[in-house]
């Protein structure tokens, strides 16, 4: 188990911190935030490949096990965070047009029991966009809200027996961790670091709609529909005049929105995660 969260969690979390750290501290790159943005969408993808990677093995194609098209897909979202970030803040309708691809790449490649096809290329895309669009307006408090979202998405896998899924989730925690705390010690606060949020939410898309489709009601589904609750409740935030408003409260009550329902749902679960730990 040590060994599999070294080369599954620590060393990808490694890699991602760096380049998150090249992107806030590399002088000519703080100045260029598109390319600042790709390295970070860059070391999102990363750590969630290198973990499946590390953990089964780099799947042929077609892959031998449905599921194994996981690091296929998650290369091609990471694709599709590098055009995202490089997109003018207003720019939603090709986001929408980038989220549809990204859906229908998501139908196709990632095939699951008890799951159509269609339900996973729409939970993908709008995830996708959803945090594309919330990255573009509140990127301060989307590293710590996916943090949590991870986190707690990597505990519901342990507790279905998804250790490889749970293994990416934990380290796509920890670059997001990285980016959180990178930003909070950063030399230029004021610049921030765009995520590219697409990458984000469709990575955790396809995990939550894994693990969910091979947990054999270890998991009540509703924790599964719960877990990224916070991020339409983030993005309600966005609307009308709420909009506007900023400063102190505003932004620890956007970060509330994110994190509550994933630390709720631990929180609830408390005796099966420690089982599960156990275990």
């Amino acid at each position: 188990m040590a060994s599999a969260i070294f080369w599954s969690v620590l060393i990808p979390t490694a890699v991602a911190a760096t380049l998150v750290a090249a992107a806030s501290w590399c002088r000519p790159l703080r100045k260029r935030p598109v390319a600042s943005g790709m390295l970070v969408v860059l070391a999102i993808t990363i750590a969630a490949v290198w973990s499946f990677v590390a953990s089964v093995g780099w799947p042929a194609w077609p892959p031998p096990q449905k599921w194994h098209a996981v690091p296929w897909l998650i290369t091609i979202i990471g694709l599709w965070g590098m055009i995202d970030v490089s997109l003018p803040r207003g720019e939603w309708p090709a986001r929408l047009v980038l989220a549809t691809l990204g859906g229908v790449a998501a139908g196709w490649m990632l095939i699951l029991p008890g799951k159509d096809p269609l339900t996973v290329g729409v939970v993908v895309g709008v995830a996708g966009l959803l945090t594309s669009l919330l990255d573009t307006r509140r990127r301060s408090v989307l590293p710590l809200g996916g943090w949590a979202i991870a986190a707690s998405l990597s505990l519901l896998a342990l507790i279905a027996s998804q250790m490889t899924l749970s293994l990416m989730a934990g380290a796509v925690s920890g670059s997001l961790a990285a980016v959180w705390l990178i930003r909070l010690i950063s030399p230029s606060p004021e610049v921030g670091l765009p995520i590219g949020g697409a990458v984000l939410g469709g990575v955790l898309a396809v995990i939550t709609l894994t693990a969910w489709s091979y947990d054999y009601q270890q998991v009540p589904s509703w924790a599964w529909l719960v877990v990224a609750a916070g991020v339409p409740g983030a993005c309600m935030l966005e609307i009308g005049s709420l909009r506007c408003w900023h400063g102190a409260l505003a932004l620890s009550v956007r970060s509330l929105v994110l994190v509550s329902p994933a630390v709720a749902v631990v929180l609830i679960l408390f005796e099966a995660v420690k089982g599960a730990m156990r275990g």
